[in-house]
């Protein structure tokens, strides 16, 4: 109609309605929008929620999601009309979050989310390996070892691995292992320190492997020396994280041959490269090494494994042992590294030296234990390394082998002697194992430094004397030998008296009558009985020999000893006559008579008649009668000495059988 104007219906309008003029009624209505067009209930800050019409009533359709996420803190916000997002804001870094049921993990929050970092160390923690052959070192921090973890969860410890050494470590790894790599796998570290010498070492490694029993695995020192840390053993179990030998221990317990003890690194160079060689000897199988690391605790001191190198051998001195020194000892945390002919080319040894400024005998005795040692000796030699291979076939060289009183075995465990005369210079001593590396253990010999016994000092054999020529107990040059200082023979003709009464005489007479043989001495003879001389043979010390000497001694030319038949005088006899007394010294001819007195001085066919005329009658007391022979019958006697006849009859001034007598033509 004209002039109309329509009713203002605004007053109605809504979120879902919009007021409208009901033509019929001239009324305002609400007329509700279509369901499902966007509304908001209350405050649109109030949350995250969208709501639609339905029915002309504002209702909600659903809510957005916006919850805190772990490491995140959650915010809605509006986007347009009836339109909402959620955005996400970090925590603080180090903020608590989900543990992973790890106790060597920390669990915080990093850019946001939970992140499980394994720590440096987590002592006292329970731990352990997936088999006997691994330690599950894995299981601990990154500096600790799974300590008793052969035995399985939860027999471990997790231990601060050595918190004092020095270390190098390879950082992650893939190398392949394989027996299609030749020369095995290797790897390297480079280890610095202030310190010289190794003290204690420890080695941790890290390794994927389908068959441990295919490895050989082994750690090379700065100076080139080989460590056994595994060696095949493990069978078909896979994968291990070991320290060797703080959590597996080298060898491994029942088993010898599993490896060499970490403790024979001991005094080793610490500084330089070391190299982990692994060998697959298997077929078939493959694995990767991860990682390696190395500990050492160094030292400066040069005693650490006394005799373990030849540089730091056991030191003698140079005096005599004697009577011999027991010395006890080990192969134990040995090494093998001077090489010899006598055998033992891979056991562990010990060694010691000593030096002779003069010639000794030197005798070792080694007592075997339950394993087969041997005895080496070198002598030094000026510009040479002691342990140089090429050492016994340099000029001048001196090597010995000991010799085994019988042969070594389990029911039979004879010694090694070495018994000889060396010279001057330094000598090194090795105890030797004949057997490999892994057989270890202590050991003792005796052992005698002994100076060579001049001549005339005691002996047992030729290697005790300087002159090689032990005989009747004694040292010197040949022969039968005897303790007594020398003593020269006198010249034939010095007189007797003062030889025998000489000290030096009497010395050596009276030692080598006890110490010398019989066959030297031979009792007193009369050699000349003529002249009533005599000799006997004394065992006399000269230069330091049995000999047999002749010494004059008349005491054998005794008075039945004839010295002069005389004639028709009587025989005179032998220790009648020269100085007394007779029995020693030296006695004079005795003379023969020119004169008698009566018959009884004369022969039985003899008699005292005056020299000139026998018929002329005695003068007994003149001294000038004489012993003649008896006359025969016929001839003149001195009537009526019948004495004078041979017939015993002097009748008429001459001799014959009876009656008178007379001379014949």
């Amino acid at each position: 109609m004209p002039g109309h104007r329509d009713k203002d219906c605004s007053a109605l309008n809504d979120a879902c309605n919009v007021g409208t003029c009901d033509e019929e009624s001239d009324a305002c209505v609400a007329q509700p929008k279509p369901d499902g067009t966007a509304c908001e209930i209350g405050d649109a800050a109030a949350g995250c929620t969208v709501e639609v019409c339905s029915n002309g009533e504002c209702v909600l359709d659903h809510e957005v999601e916006c919850a805190p996420r772990e490491c995140q803190t959650a915010q809605c916000e509006p986007v347009g009309y009836n339109g909402y997002q959620c955005t996400y804001a970090n925590v603080s870094n180090g903020t608590p979050c989900s543990s992973d049921n790890d106790e060597c993990t920390t669990d915080q929050c990093n850019a946001g989310a939970c992140t499980h970092t394994k720590m440096v160390s987590c002592p006292g923690v329970r731990c352990g390996g997936n088999h006997e052959y691994d330690a599950g070192d894995a299981m601990c921090g990154l500096e600790d070892s799974c300590v008793g973890g052969v035995a399985g969860y939860p027999n471990g410890v997790c231990t601060p691995t050595c918190p004092t050494c020095a270390k190098a470590e390879s950082g992650p790894l893939a190398l392949p292992i394989s027996e299609k790599i030749q020369g095995g796998t290797v790897s390297s570290v480079t280890l610095s320190t202030q310190y010289q010498f190794v003290e204690e070492a420890e080695v941790k490694v890290r390794l994927e492997h389908e068959y441990l029993g295919d490895l050989l695995i082994e750690l090379i020192d700065p100076r080139g020396w080989v460590h056994t840390l595994w060696n095949n053993i493990g069978g078909p179990r896979r994968d291990f994280s070991n320290t060797f030998d703080l959590s597996f221990p080298v060898p491994l317990s029942g088993n010898i041959e599993s490896g060499v003890p970490m403790c024979a690194l001991r005094g080793e160079a610490a500084n330089g490269q070391w190299w982990l060689h692994i060998v697959d000897k298997g077929t078939g199988n493959s694995g990767v090494l991860r990682e390696w690391k190395l500990y050492v605790k160094g030292s400066n001191a040069t005693d650490l494994n006394p005799g373990h190198r030849c540089q730091e051998a056991i030191d003698f001195g140079t005096i005599d042992i004697d009577p011999a020194r027991t010395v006890v000892g080990t192969t134990a945390c040995g090494i093998n590294v001077m090489s010899s002919s006598c055998g033992g080319q891979n056991g562990a040894e010990r060694l010691y030296k000593f030096t002779l400024t003069t010639p000794k005998r030197v005798t070792i005795t080694l007592h075997q234990p339950d394993r087969d040692l041997i005895l080496f000796v070198k002598k030094a030699i000026d510009g040479v390394a002691c342990d140089a291979p090429n050492l016994c076939s340099q000029p001048g060289a001196k090597c010995y082998c000991s010799q085994q009183v019988g042969t070594w075995g389990p029911g039979n465990k004879p010694d090694e002697v070495f018994d000889g005369i060396l010279w001057e210079g330094t000598y090194y001593l090795g105890v030797d194992t004949n057997a490999p590396p892994y057989y270890t253990g202590p050991f003792s010999f005796d052992i005698r430094l002994v100076s060579l016994r001049a001549n005339g000092e005691p002996c047992t054999d030729d290697k005790d004397c300087g002159s090689q020529h032990c005989q009747n107990g004694y040292c010197c040059l040949e022969g039968d030998c005897c303790p007594s200082h020398p003593w020269p023979v006198p010249p034939n003709g010095t007189d007797p008296d003062v030889v025998k009464s000489n000290p030096d005489w009497i010395s050596a007479n009276v030692t080598a009558g006890e110490k010398c043989p019989d066959q030297y001495r031979e009792n007193p003879t009369c050699t000349d009985p003529a002249t009533c001389q005599g000799a006997r043979y004394d065992a006399m010390c000269v230069n330091f020999q049995c000999q047999k000497v002749r010494v004059d001694d008349d005491s054998a030319c005794t008075t039945s000893v004839k010295s002069d038949d005389c004639g028709y005088y009587l025989p005179v006899y032998c220790g009648s006559v020269g100085p007394a007394p007779f029995t020693v010294r030296n006695q004079t001819e005795p003379p023969c008579p020119t004169w008698c007195d009566s018959d009884a001085e004369c022969d039985p066919d003899a008699h005292c008649d005056p020299p000139d005329d026998p018929t002329k009658p005695d003068t007994p007391g003149s001294h000038t009668m004489t012993c003649q022979a008896d006359r025969a019958n016929g001839a003149t006697c001195n009537d009526p000495d019948d004495s004078d006849c041979i017939s015993g009859h002097c009748q008429n001034g001459y001799c014959c059988g009876a009656g008178d007598c007379c001379p014949t033509d």
